[in-house]
């Protein structure tokens, strides 16, 4: 009788170390689902403000001074101006931003998380980027800017300009 026992508590065991090793690797799944999901959204939130900011600038004479919060992950937001030509400078620091210019992908704004980005595209001829010079950003001209964040935040200074909305470091 006790070896009948002793053979079904063995597979009584292992059958129990099978369901909680499925619940851990399916449960392991769906967080990590749950969490892209969660930065798909927060990546999301943050075109719409950026969106919302831009309409607000338009116009003649309005300007923000703005503290943007990057999406978790983003160290840098570049923007770049669709009516001028790809910039030389920015295929030396930003290949993949160049290549989408270039190849004219009709995006001009992109969030950089080491060598993963993320892009949109805001409505176009809106976006200009300021002659002005910077500290803290990347730039070439007024072609494109690109400025890192300093914990998790970029300052950027949004001036309206009719239809337009010229992008600078605030």
């Amino acid at each position: 009788m006790k070896s009948a026992q002793t053979t079904t508590d063995i597979f009584v065991y292992a059958f129990a170390v099978i369901v909680v090793g499925l619940i851990l690797v399916f449960g392991a799944k769906k967080i990590i689902e749950i969490r892209n999901t969660g930065s798909e959204v927060e990546i999301m939130q943050f075109e719409k403000q950026l969106e919302t900011l831009i309409s607000s600038a338009r116009g003649s004479g309005n300007e923000f001074i703005e503290n943007l919060n990057l999406p978790a992950g983003f160290s840098e937001i570049c923007f770049i101006d669709l009516d001028k030509s790809p910039s030389a400078p920015i295929q030396l620091t930003h290949p993949i931003i160049y290549d989408s210019w270039d190849a004219e992908t009709q995006s001009n704004v992109f969030l950089v998380q080491n060598n993963k980005l993320k892009s949109f595209y805001i409505d176009n001829g809106v976006i200009k980027v300021s002659d002005n010079s910077v500290i803290n950003c990347e730039k070439d001209n007024s072609a494109y800017i690109c400025c890192k964040a300093s914990d998790g935040k970029v300052k950027l200074k949004l001036s309206g300009k009719g239809r337009s909305v010229i992008v600078g470091e605030g």
